[in-house]
């Protein structure tokens, strides 16, 4: 834990927030105390925002002077107790450690202030018997030491005396013997130890390597104190990585071109491996030769700087000093431009393109990362960096080792051959230039590198110099079928999980897969998921294009409603949630290989696959160190492109599993409603539900499927994280029966599944939605349900709030209605969300799938259970309707907006009641219908030529409803639904959210128009504070600005 204290003396000034910066990314602290802040709330949680820490509280200051603030890290438990002028108090807790107590103390400098502060000080310390901190500016000395003069011996009685009473002790300093100067030169300049760190006993005992250091004094009369509770590491050698910095310095192109040119033989594999070694090998030599001044420069500025401010202080002294500031504050001026560049495209996303926090979200990631301790199978803690790697590298070993397996041929029949000869044909096709470049610009540019360390952006940025050499690599495996296992090395780093995560099951493994093979396997997967809607079961909803979670979602939801509304009639029922034990790290590569065989893969493609799994070796990174490399006999990668659609035919054999035990009346399934696709499950991913008669015998039957498709596959179900829900109407007794025999608690079926409906709307969530991407997390969620109003009104709030600098009770001015902010840039506004409508949109997007995939499974159970005879746009909410239901029909009516006709032969469209001429109000016909022509289609109005019949046409309608009727083109083809807001007629949600908020704010889509002038201004290549500045304008708010006289209410002239 790393802890800094600093008087800033004012964050107004540009030195001093790069100083702050500098020392933040340099030392990742935990917690920041800040000192003489000067500044109002919102500006330092701006700050804190930008430096990526995760809390923040502060005491504002008093006038021009004073103000005090308080910033940590995400998992850092802190609470506080009391808030004055002077300090704050209150205890920490980080992860697994022990509670203890700060006092982080800003102390008067005023000797009339000091007498009352201090009393209340010594009421804090005699309540202390936990590990207590005091840290801060005391202003108080103990000693002639702790001055370059003499200072006041009532000084050092008043500390040595709080010291004493406290049982605290100094924990000394390393670095310059004071902490503040008056800047003055010659025998005017003093120097004092103002700032320091006292600690109890049970504080050391807590944390006995605890260390201060003195940094430099750069941007404040006063230096930074960095409490370290660990020794201070050693910099380790880096791995190499390809760095975008490099792009920007002069002789990069050659260099690349030195490496990538040099003669190698061999096989074209070979050949591409050892030309990114050499280009590694080159890099790294010119990388030395040729460091960023940004980087050396300052080091080496720093280090004058530090010995001059241990000097005495004369004129010259002074001017090197204030040269050597100000070509720090220039270097490191460039080096923002510079982040500012790099981080556009990676956190446009997040509505902040300042560099700082692309540096504090990277530093905060590393940190939380970071293995400080761990439990092992056995319980026990482990601290030791050697303890912890070793135990990690056997966990791993062992989780991807094989182990026997029985002989699962009567599972390998149940998979009938679905792979047709012209689906081989097109998957064994001969690789082309056109594919390669696609796949290399499909995969991000700036993901983690594997082990050769080039990410992306170098194949990217390089394309023209390495794409023949690519190209000729990739043709070779594919010609031969033979991977270089150099080039599938892979590293694996550890994400948590869980929050404050203690053991290795509670880390996600990911791997880094090298660039150049993830070309290979991108190919791959593009050949292949377009034949996966045609081979894997319809009952699975993930990965497969056309396809959406949402929709298995739906039927789910609907089969809980039907569970929950049963009574006391009929058979008892229930659901089994299964989750499976570490999915992917646990697939075993034969039973892999033989289903791809059974589904009818030819033996080159299924030779490719295999190379592509088969061929790798792992090495584990743990905190920046690389492990020995392993070999591991079964597993896929997270991270590799083919991993989602290979795991597809792994589950796809439980699915089939499961419809046989049905066909044979094993299980029994669920009907929704009578008229129902009877279901036995459902897939999602890696996530299983599955549906059956609440019997002993039943339950029996699924488990025996599960150990049968566990010994085949290796997929382990995790009962401990499973779930059962039951009919409203099965007794008591047999619920606690059958969860007993799957092992599961009776009560963590209900606490799981009504987590899934509060997790949707946690604070967390709504967290997540304000500062990063606002709309990622619950956009599943709203694609299936209508958010309550409240809720979008308070989350909207909360956004409105963020944006114009809110804190708590302070009120800030809102310059432009929330209205406005939700309208696009171009039309004036921010182009924020509205939660409510972009809702709407997720919702109308669901009901036009539902349209125009009547045949889905979920759209079949959806139609028997609410709209049996009748079309969906007809259809009406009916007696006891489920949540989701209720949530479509509100879909619908936003998609009626916008809902029309594509005329085809016109038979399926009435003439009065459909929306079928597309540049008319609404799309339909103004026009009365006559009593006799009410079901009049538009087939009607065409004559027996084919062509629409004006006289027909005059006769009915008005002269411009027949002027937008005779441009419609006519065709012998089907009627279709369209949307109109769309040239394709496709549906979009962009276009939906826009009929969504034009309808809320009561006009109609089409009349508004993009305004010239925004379209302009935020064209402009200047940074987006400049519009958005424009927006405070007085001159865009019709506002009378009368300047009054504040003792007589007169105008000036007046008085």
């Amino acid at each position: 834990m790393i802890v800094v204290s600093w008087n800033c003396q004012g964050l107004g000034q540009a030195l001093t927030k790069r100083t702050l910066k500098d020392l933040c990314y340099k030392l990742r602290p935990s917690i920041v105390f800040l000192m003489e802040t000067k500044q109002r709330t919102w500006v330092l949680e701006r700050l804190r925002r930008q430096l990526g820490f995760f809390g923040g509280e502060y005491v504002e200051p008093d006038g021009r002077s004073g103000g005090l603030a308080i910033w940590w890290e995400e998992g850092m438990d802190i609470h506080f107790f009391e808030k004055t002028k002077f300090f704050i108090d209150g205890v920490c807790r980080e992860k697994q450690q022990d509670t203890w107590h700060f006092t982080f103390v800003h102390g008067p400098s005023r000797r009339a202030e000091r007498p009352s502060f201090w009393r209340e000080f010594t009421r804090i310390h005699r309540s202390q018997v936990i590990p207590w901190l005091v840290l801060g500016d005391l202003n108080l000395l103990t000693s002639s030491g702790d001055c370059q003069h003499a200072g006041s011996s009532n000084s050092f009685f008043l500390l040595n005396e709080l010291m004493a009473q406290g049982h605290l002790v100094d924990l000394g300093f390393k670095g310059s013997p004071y902490t503040w100067t008056n800047g003055r030169e010659g025998d005017a300049n003093v120097q004092r130890r103002l700032d320091r760190a006292l600690a109890n006993s049970a504080w050391q005992n807590l944390f006995p390597s605890t260390q201060v250091l003195h940094e430099l004094r750069l941007g404040s009369d006063h230096c930074p104190l960095v409490l370290s509770t660990d020794a201070i590491p050693k910099p380790k050698g880096k791995r190499f990585r390809y760095e975008m910095q490099w792009e920007l310095q002069d002789g990069f192109t050659e260099v690349i071109q030195q490496g990538w040119h040099k003669v190698t033989s061999g096989s074209s594999l070979f050949q591409l491996a050892k030309k990114l070694q050499s280009c590694k090998q080159t890099l790294k030599d010119w990388s030395k030769q040729h460091r960023s001044h940004k980087s050396s420069d300052v080091q080496f500025l720093l280090n004058e700087l530090a010995l001059l401010q241990q000097q005495p202080m004369d004129a010259n002294n002074s001017r090197k000093q204030r040269e050597i500031i100000q070509h720090i504050d220039k270097i490191w001026s460039e080096d923002e431009a510079y982040w500012f560049q790099r981080s556009r495209v990676n956190w446009l996303k997040f509505g902040d393109r300042n560099s700082s926090f692309f540096h504090a979200i990277a530093s905060r990631r590393r940190s939380r990362n970071h293995i400080v301790k761990l439990k092992d199978d056995m319980g026990r803690w482990l601290q030791q960096p050697a303890d912890i790697e070793q135990h990690i590298f056997h966990t791993f070993q062992n989780l991807y080792s094989e182990h026997n397996a029985s002989n699962y041929t009567d599972i390998l029949n149940l998979i009938q051959p679905t792979v047709t000869d012209e689906m081989n044909s097109k998957l064994c096709a001969t690789v082309t230039m056109k594919e390669v470049e696609q796949a290399t610009f499909q995969l991000g540019a700036f993901k983690s590198p594997g082990p050769d360390g080039f990410p992306g952006v170098f194949y990217h940025r390089n394309w023209n110099l390495v794409r023949t050499h690519i190209f000729t690599a990739i043709s070779h495996f594919f010609e031969h079928g033979y991977m270089f296992k150099e080039l599938n090395c892979t590293n694996i780093v550890l994400v948590p999980i869980v929050k404050n995560p203690e053991m290795i099951s509670q880390y996600r493994p990911i791997s880094l897969c090298n660039f150049s093979y993830k070309i290979i396997a991108k190919i791959l997967a593009n050949r292949l998921k377009g034949l996966l809607d045609c081979l894997i079961s319809p009952l699975q909803s993930a990965f497969v294009p056309g396809r959406m979670i949402q929709d298995n979602i739906l039927v789910a939801h609907e089969a809980f409603h039907s569970l929950k509304l049963r009574r006391n009639k009929g058979c008892p029922y229930m659901a089994v949630k299964l989750d499976i034990r570490k999915a992917y790290d646990s697939v075993r590569w034969s039973f892999l290989q033989d289903v791809l065989r059974a589904f009818g893969f030819c033996e080159r493609w299924v030779q490719w696959i295999m190379q592509c799994v088969t061929t790798v070796s792992y090495s584990l990174i743990v905190n920046g160190k690389s492990m020995p490399l392993f070999y591991p006999k079964r597993g896929l990668r997270q991270g590799d492109p083919l991993l989602p659609y290979l795991y597809l035919f792994v589950s796809n054999v439980l699915s089939r599993m499961f419809n046989e035990a049905e066909r044979q009346r094993y299980i029994s399934g669920f009907q929704i409603k009578r008229g129902c696709p009877k279901i036995s499950h459902l897939l999602f991913a890696d996530d299983t539900l599955v549906f059956g008669k609440a019997t002993y015998q039943e339950a029996a039957q699924i488990l025996e499927i599960l150990r049968q498709y566990a010994v085949a596959s290796g997929q382990q179900v995790n009962f401990s994280k499973s779930a059962i829900i039951f009919s409203n109407n099965t007794p008591f007794c047999r619920r606690t029966e059958i969860c007993a025999q799957f092992a599961i608690r009776s009560d963590s079926s209900v606490s799981k599944l009504q987590g899934w409906k509060r997790a949707l709307l946690s604070q967390a969530g709504r967290e997540v939605l304000i500062k990063a991407v606002v709309l990622a997390m619950p956009s599943y969620a709203m694609a299936c349900f209508k958010f309550p109003v409240r809720i979008c009104s308070l989350i909207n709030k909360e956004i409105r709030a963020f944006w114009w600098g809110q804190q708590e009770q302070e009120k800030r001015i809102s310059w432009i209605p929330w209205t406005k902010m939700v309208t696009s840039k171009w039309h004036g506004g921010l182009g924020f969300k509205d939660l409510e409508c972009f809702d709407l949109a997720l919702l109308a997007r669901q009901a036009w799938r539902l349209i125009n995939h009547p045949n889905a499974l979920w759209a079949q159970v959806l139609k028997a259970i609410h709209f049996p005879d009748v079309d969906f746009v007809n259809a009406q909410e009916g007696s006891n309707p489920s949540w989701a239901w209720k949530s479509l029909l509100k879909g619908r009516n936003l998609l009626q907006h916008g809902l029309g006709w594509n005329i085809g032969s016109g038979e399926s469209v009435n003439v009065w009641s459909d929306a079928w001429v597309p540049m008319l109000p609404s799309f339909r016909i103004l026009s009365p219908a006559p009593p006799d022509k009410e079901n009049l289609k538009v087939s009607n109005l065409v004559s027996a030529r084919g062509t629409w019949d004006t006289r027909k046409l005059n006769a009915l309608f008005q002269p411009y409803e027949v002027n937008e009727i005779l441009k419609i083109p006519l065709a012998a083809s089907c009627d279709t639904i369209v949307w109109h807001y769309t040239k394709s007629g496709d549906f979009s949600v962009k276009t939906a959210y826009f009929v969504a908020t034009s309808l809320s704010m009561a006009t109609q889509p089409s009349a508004s128009r993009p305004s010239a002038f925004w379209k302009s201004i935020w064209k402009l290549r200047v940074p987006p504070k400049g519009p958005t500045s424009l927006l405070r304008s007085p001159l865009l708010h019709p506002w009378v600005i009368v300047s009054l006289c504040g003792a007589c209410e007169a105008m000036p002239w007046q008085t």
